[in-house]
């Protein structure tokens, strides 16, 4: 059994309110057989409700708690609990994280190597348990979702997959002044302004395809990351080499017998693995 000898030091970007302010100290365990097992038995329970089990069972401390149960893991901010979910998982399997996406334009195979470090971000300055922003002449008074929140938004939307939204913004605005009810504009203020106040409670990644130069982006859940491939277009280098061609000067490093013998065998692997050749 892993014990509390084996547990790491962690921080969260904001932390839980104390008397005297707040805490941002966890310890955190790696995840064990028993907790793999016990996933495996939760496949009732929504993914967010998942993520609260895992972390009440790994956490060993979680500011003043020690242990902490669920209801405290319930009501932390999303930011710091996907902060947690990425301590733990570079505390189970390391820290490096190999990615394989497709390119939704053209279909490459696209591989991202990075580091659970690269994910975390330092503590919010910009910390209070409420917050507020102005919207066409009303001042809306919000705080930040928690996984409990989560958790209500997903037993919502298993009922209907538009009441989410609502039931986060419901649970989170605590009053519009000067409106008897929330106008779709300030509905969309305070969710860019939440996004704003717990940035690692999404990760999205800005991916260039180096094969057709399409940008796209993908969601790992806290930090915003745009990715750039130096150097100039491919297709630009392959309209240089035929023009050259054109020109009767060399170009190509590898002669066409080369090529035809690569699409042979790769034709010969699907084969192999029991699929049609590539057409």
């Amino acid at each position: 059994m892993v014990g509390v000898e084996t547990a790491a030091e962690v921080t969260m970007p904001g932390g839980v309110a104390v008397d005297d302010g707040r805490r941002r100290d966890a310890a955190l365990r790696p995840v064990v057989g028993a907790d793999e097992a016990f996933l495996l038995d939760a496949e009732a329970l929504a993914p967010v409700e998942r993520s609260t089990a895992l972390l009440a069972r790994c956490l060993v401390r979680l500011g003043p708690w020690e242990p902490p149960g669920d209801e405290q893991v319930r009501w932390l901010a999303v930011g710091d609990r996907e902060a947690l979910l990425l301590h733990l998982r570079r505390l189970t399997l390391g820290d490096r994280l190999e990615l394989v996406l497709s390119c939704p334009a053209c279909g490459e195979a696209l591989g991202l190597d990075l580091r659970v470090g690269e994910l975390l971000l330092p503590p919010y300055e910009d910390w209070a348990p409420e917050h507020s922003v102005p919207v066409d002449g009303m001042r809306v008074r919000f705080r930040l979702p928690t996984g409990s929140d989560l958790e209500a938004a997903a037993r919502a939307a298993a009922v209907d997959p538009g009441d989410g939204v609502r039931v986060v913004l419901e649970r989170c605005v605590l009053a519009a002044e000067g409106a008897l009810e929330l106008p779709r504009a300030a509905a969309d203020a305070v969710a860019a302004r939440m996004a704003e106040l717990d940035p690692q409670a999404e990760v999205v990644l800005d991916m260039p395809c180096a094969i057709c130069g399409h940008r796209f982006t993908v969601t790992v859940d806290g930090t915003r990351r745009r990715e750039r491939v130096p150097g100039e277009h491919t297709y630009v280098h392959q309209l240089r080499a035929f023009e050259a061609a054109t020109r009767g000067e060399p170009t190509n490093l590898t002669p066409p017998t080369d090529s035809i013998t690569t699409m042979s065998l790769i034709d010969d692997i699907y084969t192999a693995a029991g699929l049609p050749p590539r057409g």
